[in-house]
């Protein structure tokens, strides 16, 4: 009779866990570094100006379909362009340079600003329009944020992707450290409340939510069906990252507080919090963490993922003073179907990563 190792659908399923698990983290430069390549890529990507469809309004293109080009294969180059130039510098950059990203950022600013300035001070050189609104530099860092995610949860499980790079476990940062609240951040950015649009209405609330909510289910069932390797200490046994974006729009539907007000309760609920942590540290005399540093985690998470992802928002906005600059035809492609686009990763890293017996 096979043990249950044997049988199993995924026999490697603690080899891959134990993989992710027990990890430190990076650090604080490492994560500021990567985060400074991820927009100067955009930008650089854009002074080329090639292939670029029409950013100047992201909301309209949703109605008018813009992005279809008229002649497939040169949307198609762009799109290969674009990957080239982005996709594909990134995915090294998260992998086998992972060690240099210090030079690199370095390195690829000093370019940008040398663009800049040949571009301002050059022959065809003048006053340049301000052509990205603040809402196409928000997509902009949403379909960035989107790319790197999906080439995190793919790259995460094989040697060549820096272990200081995957989630922590109890102490420390890292760059996956930041997924979860990033996309709640740029959720909230997008958010009916912040653009102040009632959200009192139920059935508008279950249509936004109800996709999350299948595709937690979806992912609960599909991985306990196949035995897919699950990190515990990441979401626990039956939460995932679904439950959590459903839940924290489902929890703002009900409370609906104005966006100016926001702020304030975000600090009570960090109060609170810090008060907690601070009585189980009085009532536990034998846990060995200096009490100090345990009750400002969460302080410390929140403001580490307002610090980074405003940073990668903030150099996005330098695009306001590129003569011409407009969303590439990747970075709309991805606006239209960020959902789709994240689930369809999901699904195509789940289907593959099996195949493998041993990461290398």
């Amino acid at each position: 009779m096979d043990s249950p190792a044997t049988s199993s659908l995924n026999p490697n399923k603690h080899l891959k866990e134990q993989f992710v698990s027990n990890l430190s983290g990076s650090s604080m430069l490492d994560i500021f570094s990567i985060c400074v390549i991820i927009p100067v890529l955009i930008l650089l990507r854009r002074e080329i100006g090639f292939g670029f469809a029409d950013g100047s309004d992201v909301g309209s293109s949703k109605k008018h379909d813009t992005l279809a080009p008229r002649c497939r294969k040169t949307y198609a180059v762009a799109m290969a362009f674009d990957f080239l130039l982005f996709v594909l510098p990134m995915l090294m950059f998260l992998t086998v340079l992972a060690e240099h990203i210090h030079v690199f950022a370095v390195g690829l600013t000093v370019i940008l600003l040398l663009c800049r300035i040949l571009i301002r001070y050059g022959p065809k050189s003048g006053s340049f329009p301000c052509n990205n609104s603040l809402r196409s530099n928000v997509s902009s860092y949403r379909v960035a944020m989107m790319i790197v995610t999906c080439l995190c949860i793919l790259a995460v499980d094989f040697r060549i992707f820096p272990r200081a790079f995957a989630k922590t476990e109890t102490y420390g940062s890292s760059l996956m450290d930041l997924g979860v609240g990033s996309f709640v951040l740029t959720n909230a950015l997008v958010s009916r409340e912040a653009r102040n649009i009632s959200s009192k209405n139920w059935k508008t609330m279950l249509q936004s939510t109800f996709p999350l909510l299948l595709l937690g289910f979806g992912r609960l069932f599909s991985t306990k069906g196949v035995d897919y390797q699950v990190h515990v200490g990441e979401y626990g046994v039956h939460w995932n990252f679904f439950f959590t974006l459903a839940s924290v729009s489902i929890l703002t539907s009900i409370i609906n507080i104005r966006p100016q007000y926001c702020g304030i309760l975000g600090a009570l609920i960090i109060s609170e919090q810090s008060h907690k942590c601070i009585q189980t540290n009085a009532a536990d005399k034998k846990h060995s963490l200096d009490p100090s540093i345990y009750i400002l985690c969460n302080l410390a998470y929140v403001m580490l993922v307002l610090a980074i992802n405003f940073q990668v928002l903030g150099i996005l906005m330098v695009s306001d003073y590129s003569d011409g600059a407009k969303l590439a035809t990747m970075e709309l492609a991805f606006d239209l179907n960020l959902l789709g686009s994240f689930l369809v990763a999901n699904v195509l890293t789940g289907l593959m990563k099996p195949a493998y017996s041993r990461y290398g």
